[in-house]
């Protein structure tokens, strides 16, 4: 106890000596290590932990692919999947999942949404898990007996049902149905292109609310397969099996989509399809925070050489009473490493309160991400990563000492430094930090600008004091009634108070699930795969959408043959003004555009820049149903827990998939590009303070090491304005010659990648120059207030007194 006192006094002292010193490293070092954990722990669940499944090497993953003038979309159908599972020459087992409708589980207050997936009898089998509770689904679950089993993630059993151990053969309520929990599955599940698997609930294959898989006829991104290969077959050879096999099965299933599209399948092995294509990715990652760490430890390496100068009378003093180098380096590595090891634990905390922000910003780019943790792997690698940098600054501050030298000039006058650095290898070190800081500001400036550009794009539609909100029906079986309840919900808000209009749709402006389906002129030609929305007169000016024509009128809504408005993108699929012309859908029945609309944007996710068809209608009584709501300046917003309490009153069977606002909406869609602007100028700002603090620190080395050569200078008439401006020029020669080059290797991987198609991306000029600029503007300040500072402090003195 006494010594540990004596530990933490001493260390006080200490830090109250090298305040400054102490701070920088360790705050410096925190957040870069942060950075490299972060980017560990991606790689760890992504590369180095294995699969939460038995013999997962052996598994498989199934999906259906259409070919539509040339490019290849993913869809599959549940038809079609199980027909390939009565195959006997590809899969000696074969599971069919996918996930569909929305779903609230009604048991909790809060009434949150849950994600539901469906799954055949045989997948968990297939994945060869073991339930934690209870057990999975078995024959009583088969196909066709309509069986109300749920199987909880192991993370919904904790969150949802406070991790009950006497959960099994309870009850569980998701929107108006009633399911018996018979299991809880292990935690951290997981599979490919979902980030919701770990906390999902499961039910049988035909237990959905909307698709029946024995009858559906689409073809959906969210219908998957996993697989075990037969013995004998391999991969090649089931791939071209598998194309065959569901091709005839599209004929059977869906023939009239076999005519307009090429239809197939695609087998992957199951651990490439979960990694898909984020291997690009955390290459960027890891040689981008490599860069930052490499930047960061020269900066700081340069702050050891200048606090290596400040303990030469202690180093020479130990040498003096017979310490020997190998007793200096332990001791100098027992402080770095208490230093730096402090250092990760604040890195380490930094990085478990970013896993929730890196699961939430990340989730549909890399995977696993659900699996996150401080484990066994991270801590071995934060304690390598702690031991190596401290060997390294303890071998950087021992080596700028020479010992012989010390002691001969603490012999002869008790001054002396030992062994300095050369200039060339000084102006060398600053010259590599600016290097790096060069490609890095170069780099993460157009990163900034193309993420800015991107999120700030506009959308080309008003979307301010508009909010949508999706209404459940899907609890009433009569569609009258359904009918009859949306005109009284619509009524019910049009009189509330700051509401202006209600209008309605069949989807909400921005899709929470992208559907689309061919689209032909008038001579029967399949001309585009686009969106279509039935909407009644009053929501596309709602949006304020510019038009060429006319927009829906409300006689528009009762025609049986009904005129159509399209954006512009599908009119420039017609010969002349598409005003005029007929369109079809899958139905074949021609109907004429009135009107052509501008197009909607959707910063973030130009995938939903489609051709769109816009059909005037009332609802019909399908299962959901879009209101937009325009509110006053001043309305405060809805609460939906207060907006569904009203829509009870109406009746208790209605219920609430979504409400927020039209802006909220689009700012969802586009928060990767926020956040990789926020990143990337995070990532410039980082590295400008750390290369400015390293040529601070090197520079005031070397000016401290040519104090007395400076003294001497002054003391032969030289003045304090001619030797800063010699101080100056001096350093700007590695300066600028380290731009230079910077820039070079810039403009040469710029001009190498206008050769490479994939490697096309928008330059912006002003943007870099003036990132550069501002770099050497900076730079050259850093490097004027050692040398100030130094003069400032008459080296003739410091001369007479040596």
């Amino acid at each position: 106890m006494i010594a540990l006192s004596h530990m933490l006094t001493a260390a006080q002292r200490q830090f109250g000596r090298a305040k400054q010193y102490y701070l920088t490293v360790t705050l410096s070092l925190a957040l870069t290590l942060s950075l490299v954990f972060s980017v560990f722990s991606i790689l760890d669940v992504a590369y180095l932990q294995p699969l939460p499944y038995g013999e997962a090497d052996e598994l498989y993953y199934v999906e259906g692919t259409l070919n539509y003038q040339q490019q290849i979309v993913v869809g599959t159908n549940t038809q079609n999947l199980l027909t390939l599972q009565q195959q006997q020459n590809i899969f000696s087992d074969l599971a069919i999942y996918f996930s569909w409708s929305e779903y609230k589980l009604l048991d909790s207050p809060e009434r949150p949404d849950v994600p539901v997936m469906l799954a055949s009898h045989n997948l968990f089998e297939v994945l060869q898990l073991k339930p934690v509770l209870g057990r999975f689904f078995n024959v009583d679950e088969t196909m066709g007996n309509k069986q109300p089993s749920a199987i909880l993630s192991y993370q919904a059993w904790q969150q949802h049902f406070a991790a009950d151990p006497s959960i099994i053969g309870k009850s569980v309520q998701l929107n108006q149905r009633r399911f018996t929990i018979i299991g809880v599955t292990p935690d951290n599940l997981v599979l490919p292109q979902r980030s919701d698997v770990a906390q999902a609930i499961w039910l049988p294959l035909d237990m959905d609310e909307q698709l029946d898989p024995k009858s559906f006829g689409g073809y959906g991104s969210a219908i998957k397969a996993l697989g075990r290969l037969q013995t004998g077959v391999t991969p090649e050879l089931a791939s071209e099996r598998l194309g065959e096999q569901m091709l005839a099965a599209a004929k059977l299933n869906t023939p009239e989509l076999v005519k307009e599209y090429e239809l197939s399948g695609r087998l992957q092995d199951f651990t490439a399809a979960m990694r898909g294509d984020s291997g690009k990715l955390i290459v960027m990652l890891v040689g981008g925070v490599s860069l930052l760490t490499l930047m960061a430890l020269i900066n700081l390496g340069n702050l050891q050489l200048a606090r290596a100068v400040g303990r030469v009378q202690t180093v020479a003093i130990s040498y003096a009473f017979g310490a020997t180098r190998k007793q200096l380096f332990k001791d100098i590595f027992r402080h770095n490493g208490l230093l730096i090891g402090l250092a990760s634990l604040f890195a380490l905390l930094l990085t478990s309160f970013a896993f929730n922000m890196i699961g939430y910003l990340g989730e549909e780019l890399l995977p696993r991400l659900d699996a996150l943790s401080l484990n066994a792997n991270m801590l071995l690698f934060a304690v390598l990563v702690t031991l190596v940098i401290a060997f390294v600054f303890s071998w950087i501050e021992l080596k700028a000492i020479d010992e012989s030298q010390l002691q001969s000039c603490l012999q002869a006058s008790g001054k002396g430094t030992g062994k300095q650095l050369s200039k060339g290898v000084s102006h060398g070190l600053i010259g590599l930090q600016l290097l790096f800081a060069v490609l890095t500001l170069v780099a993460s400036s157009q990163v900034l600008m193309a993420s800015l550009n991107e999120a700030l794009r506009q959308n080309h539609i008003i979307s301010k004091d508009l909010w949508s909100m999706v209404v459940n029906y899907g609890a009433i079986s009569d569609k009258e009634a359904r009918v009859n309840l949306q005109r009284a919900v619509s009524e019910h808000l049009r009189a509330q108070s700051g509401v202006v209009s209600v209008s309605r749709a069949s989807d909400t402006r921005v899709p929470d699930t992208f559907n689309i389906g061919p689209i032909y002129n008038e001579m029967g030609d399949n001309i585009a795969n686009g969106r279509v929305t039935v909407m009644d007169d009053n929501q596309l000016p709602l949006f304020g959408m510019q038009i060429q024509g006319r927009f829906f009128s409300r006689e528009d809504l009762q025609l049986e043959y009904k005129p159509v408005i399209i954006n512009q993108r599908l009119a420039a699929k017609f010969d002349g003004d598409a005003i005029g012309q007929k369109v079809m859908k899958h139905d074949k029945v021609p109907m004429e555009i009135v009107g052509v609309v501008s197009n909607t944007d959707f910063p973030g996710s130009a995938s939903y820049e489609a051709d769109e068809l816009f059909i005037p209608g009332n609802y019909s009584g399908y299962r959901v149903d879009t209101l937009v709501i325009k509110v006053k300046e001043d309305h405060a917003g809805f609460n939906q827990a207060l907006m569904y309490a009203q829509l009870l009153k109406l009746d208790p069977r209605l219920d609430i998939m979504l409400l927020k606002s039209v802006d909220e909406h689009f700012a969802n869609i586009s928060r990767n590009q926020r956040f990789s602007a926020w990143l990337a100028g995070g990532i410039s700002l980082v590295s400008l303070i750390m290369v400015l603090a390293g040529i601070n620190g090197m520079i005031s080395y070397m000016v401290r090491m040519r104090r007395y050569e400076l003294g001497v200078r002054l003391a032969m008439g030289a003045s304090q304005k001619l030797l800063l401006r010699s101080q100056l020029f001096e350093l700007a020669k590695p300066m600028a010659t380290a731009a230079l080059f910077g820039f070079s290797i810039s403009y040469f991987v710029i001009g190498y990648s206008r050769t490479q198609v994939d490697w096309r991306f928008a330059l912006y000029w002003p943007e870099l120059i003036s990132s550069l600029a501002l770099l050497l503007v900076f730079a050259v300040i850093v490097s004027f207030i050692p040398i100030w500072r130094i003069l400032k402090t008459d080296p003739i003195k410091a001369l007479r007194n040596e």
